[in-house]
């Protein structure tokens, strides 16, 4: 098998996961990669896989993940077709325990605006900032923008690569500091902005007039049967991070009690494969439309070009290409992972260990495309 190489990440320290809960958000960029393609086994969309099929799908996943040792981070990989889990992966733990997604984050939030959105909460993607929150003190050119600019990363604020973006959690006021520091002559060119999805969070409650994780619960988690209680929601500082740790459930909050919005949010496997399958059904889940289908062929649409875990960028949702098959892909650092293919009738989920001192994790986005696009795609066909 040709495997892809590590990529280099960009040349940026994070700080460690035990000192600050939840550092920036590292993205690196992908590479292509050429490999042996797998016949198709399956007869078509949404008929399962045989039993050979699935034996050799998880021979060859297993035989992928063994084949570099950056691979032993990986704690899960599921593969569903329709309701059907076809593959399940266990490494070093279970399908019970909770781990933070990173900023698969990010995707559950555009969800819950989404939601917002539809429900009438939010008067569309062109209500301004200064709309949004009126209590906020901000420039005048940063009132201006639009909601769909925060979505799609194009809204001037601060790079994920940049030191101040960093710099905001040192403030009182995160989101106060995150429109401070905005750069309204940047907007509309993409930039990867933790701060900037952190807005979100201020917007819901503002929005909704409830707290996020309140409203979380009632639109999305509880239809999907995430597992919310008890819930952690300590201060995103250094002193809390062991009691974080030992949660199960558990979303940091910053200085205002604001559930971070760009990661941090503590999911099992499960639940991630839950948030794959609503983007497959169009936002219906058992019978009832959590979140419009227009909002969901919205948010996973490219609407710019971008730089990162994929070339397209939607509605915090990274927009792909599989096997030839457009894909959604929500992303998180160090090898969390949520990959829909809807012409496939496919979701991939990936969940892994990112190690909490200092440095970068070497697992990048470019070493699941070939998981996904050599080895698990092929086998099932595009209709």
């Amino acid at each position: 098998m040709d495997l892809p190489s590590t990529v280099s990440a960009p040349s940026r320290t994070l700080a460690s996961l035990t000192a600050l809960l939840l550092a920036g958000t590292v993205l690196v960029s992908c590479t292509s990669t050429d490999g042996p393609r797998t016949p198709a086994t399956s007869p078509g969309v949404g008929e399962p896989l045989s039993s050979a099929g699935v034996d050799a799908l998880r021979a060859e996943v297993v035989d992928y993940l063994g084949s570099q040792d950056i691979f032993d981070d990986v704690r899960v990989v599921l593969v569903a077709t329709g309701d059907e889990v076809v593959l399940a992966e266990y490494q070093d733990t279970s399908p019970e325990e909770f781990a933070d997604t990173r900023s698969i984050t990010k995707s559950v939030m555009s969800t819950l605006v989404g939601i917002a959105v539809d429900r009438g909460l939010i008067d569309g993607v062109d209500a301004t900032l200064g709309k949004l929150l009126p209590d906020e003190t901000m420039p005048r050119a940063v009132a201006g923008t639009t909601l769909e600019q925060v979505l799609t990363m194009t809204g001037g604020f601060v790079g994920s690569w940049s030191a101040p973006d960093e710099e905001f959690r040192a403030s009182r006021d995160w989101v106060r500091a995150v429109l401070r520091d905005a750069d309204p002559a940047a907007a509309g060119e993409f930039a990867y902005s933790d701060g900037g999805a952190h807005l979100l969070s201020a917007v819901l409650t503002e929005a909704t007039g409830m707290p996020v994780l309140r409203f979380a619960r009632s639109a999305l988690l509880d239809p999907l049967g995430v597992d919310t209680r008890p819930a952690a929601l300590p201060l995103a500082v250094a002193r809390n991070a062991p009691a974080y740790v030992a949660a199960d459930f558990a979303w940091p909050v910053d200085p205002q009690d604001r559930p971070l919005g760009w990661a941090g949010l503590k999911l099992r496997p499960e639940d991630l494969l839950a948030l794959g399958r609503l983007v497959l059904q169009q936002g219906r889940w058992d019978g009832e439309q959590l979140v419009s289908a227009a909002w969901v062929a919205e948010a996973t649409r490219t609407h710019v070009e971008a730089y990162g875990a994929a070339e397209g960028y939607g509605y915090l949702w990274w927009v792909d290409e599989v096997d030839g098959s457009p894909s959604a892909r929500a992303w998180g650092y160090g090898g969390q992972m949520v990959e829909v293919v809807p012409a496939r009738d496919l979701v991939v989920v990936v969940a892994s260990d990112v190690d909490p001192g200092p440095g970068l994790s070497r697992l990048a986005p470019d070493l699941f495309d070939y998981l996904v696009d050599e080895i698990v795609a092929p086998r099932f066909p595009a209709a």
